[in-house]
């Protein structure tokens, strides 16, 4: 055998040596499973679901990890590394796993922190509801709400499809506001049901509306109003506007 020849054999057997060290040193990942159903607000199964899991609380993008879509039992699994986790469902009416939800499409609402363990089963259900559905549950409950009605007028142009939602008590919404109004009509019109007291106001065009919302119209609600228009449209709250957090 020739020096040369040598020469390769011995390169060879060192870079499989090295490979198999490198194997053996890397550390296996360490799994736990996340499962559960998806329901409606009449707690009923969901089919056609997803459950979309992200390492951040930043959801409005491309899942990390996406589930099966759950069949007639509304059910969902999923295994994933060790971690802490944030989870939304969400039941599209298109292929389509990121961009605004249309009318039809169902949410979640506010992402859920869920922490995963090795080998251990973490339960999570999630309630889904499209807009309509979400504003059927805040409707007329009690007889001291109030009915407010008008239209969403915010710019010159043509009314853009949006709703309406309203918080009593902050200026910022952290999370998805106590009120809201179905979408609006062709003609920017809304009805939206509200106790009484003062409230914060803004209109949105995407459900659920963005995190650290700034509600920037404020309304006081005494009795039945109408001819109400809306001219704030929700925007990102800068950070001296989200209570609790430093600038």
């Amino acid at each position: 055998m020739t020096f040369l020849r040598l020469q390769r054999l011995f390169s060879l057997v060192g870079a499989v040596v090295f490979l198999v060290v490198c194997a053996v040193q890397v550390p296996a990942a360490e799994f736990g499973v996340l499962f559960g159903r998806v329901v409606d607000i009449n707690d009923k199964p969901v089919a056609g679901a997803e459950v979309y899991v992200y390492n951040s609380e930043d959801v409005k993008r491309p899942g990390d990890y996406i589930s099966n879509r759950t069949a007639s039992d509304g059910k969902y699994r999923l295994v994933l590394p060790d971690g802490r986790y944030w989870a939304v469902a969400r039941q599209r009416s298109s292929d389509a796993q990121t961009g605004p939800l249309a009318a039809a499409d169902k949410h979640s609402g506010e992402p859920q922190k869920i922490e995963i363990s090795m080998d251990v089963e973490t339960e999570k259900d999630f309630t889904v509801a499209n807009l309509r559905e979400a504003a059927r549950l805040h409707d007329k409950k009690r007889e001291d709400y109030f009915r407010v009605q008008g239209r969403i007028v915010i710019s010159a142009g043509p009314p853009q499809k949006s709703y309406v939602m309203a918080s009593s008590r902050l200026q910022t919404a952290i999370e998805v506001p106590e009120f809201l109004s179905a979408w609006s009509d062709e003609d920017g019109g809304y009805v939206l049901y509200l106790p009484a007291g003062m409230f914060n106001l803004a209109a949105a065009a995407e459900f659920p509306p963005a995190k650290e919302c700034v509600l920037g119209q404020q309304l006081n609600v005494t009795s039945d109003m109408t001819d109400i228009e809306i001219h704030s449209l929700c925007r990102p709250a800068l950070p001296d506007e989200v209570p609790g957090k430093t600038p």
